[in-house]
């Protein structure tokens, strides 16, 4: 039969949650990108300082002005990310009471999540943003040693580092921190959808879950595929031939979880 008006109230609700994610992570990114972009002003600033015929004993000490440059960075960056994720873990679960309310279900207060069981996520968010930093460093290291050994001027590594709105090292950063956070904040959310659904059904029979796909020209065709794959809430779909209890699940490949853009929403019984 028909999906009920019920259930599509409830996929609804559940999407306007997942909007807000999108709004939380938009907004963390641009943030992270303003940091950056000082941050590449700042090495192009102390680059722009050095001599025309620098020698190796001048460039070190321009890195190691760079590397203090970069790590304050790297623990902005860290910051406005790791701020958020208490955030990023009640969304998930506003995710599922938001649409089981829609649905008509009425189930009293959001269950209290553990913040054990996203540990992982909210330790792994932190750790990828400093090595974006790490990395920054050791190809900016790279350029300028090179510029030394051929005697190009300070001109020539400013040009090869590049600039966050065309090619170069931060334009690569900012692009692989972007991939970061959509994909750490999606795991974390639904890894909270998760733990949340899960509480639930087990005092509410016929709870299941449903895996919901963004189907556009961007879907990962095994996405679009497990798009409506309905599943008991302890049991896992199945994604390009891989378990998966939710979106983002860790025992995916990262193939089939980087900047996923899936939902796990709820599924009742009754609204059929």
């Amino acid at each position: 039969m028909p999906d009920s008006p019920a259930y599509q109230r409830a996929i609804r609700a559940a999407y306007r949650v997942e909007h807000q994610l999108y709004g939380l992570e938009t907004r963390t990114i641009a943030q992270i990108k303003a940091e950056l972009e000082l941050a590449r002003r700042s090495v192009i600033a102390t680059i722009a300082t050095a001599e025309k015929g620098w020698q190796i004993a001048q460039a070190q000490s321009l890195l190691v002005e760079i590397e203090r440059q970069l790590r304050a960075w790297s623990a902005v960056a860290s910051n406005i990310a790791t701020g958020r994720l208490g955030e990023v873990a009640d969304l998930g679960v506003e995710q599922v009471m938001s649409a089981l309310r829609a649905g008509g279900l009425s189930l009293g207060a959001a269950p209290m999540i553990s913040r054990d069981f996203v540990a992982v996520a909210y330790q792994t968010a932190p750790y990828l943003i400093s090595n974006i930093g790490d990395d920054v460093l050791r190809r900016v290291t790279s350029i300028l040693h090179m510029a030394v050994l051929a005697q190009r001027t300070p001109l020539d590594a400013m040009h090869e580092i590049g600039t966050l709105t065309g090619k170069g090292v931060f334009r690569s950063a900012f692009e692989r921190g972007e991939t970061i956070i959509r994909t750490e904040y999606g795991r974390i959310a639904q890894t909270a959808n998760y733990s949340t659904l899960s509480t639930l059904a087990q005092d509410q029979p016929g709870l299941r879950k449903e895996w919901s796909a963004v189907v556009d020209f961007r879907t990962r065709p095994s996405h679009a595929a497990a798009d409506g794959e309905r599943r008991d809430v302890d049991k896992p779909y199945s994604v390009g031939g891989h378990p998966a209890m939710y979106p983002h699940d860790p025992r995916l490949p990262a193939h089939e979880s980087i900047a996923c853009r899936c939902v796990s929403v709820p599924y009742s019984a009754e609204w059929e």
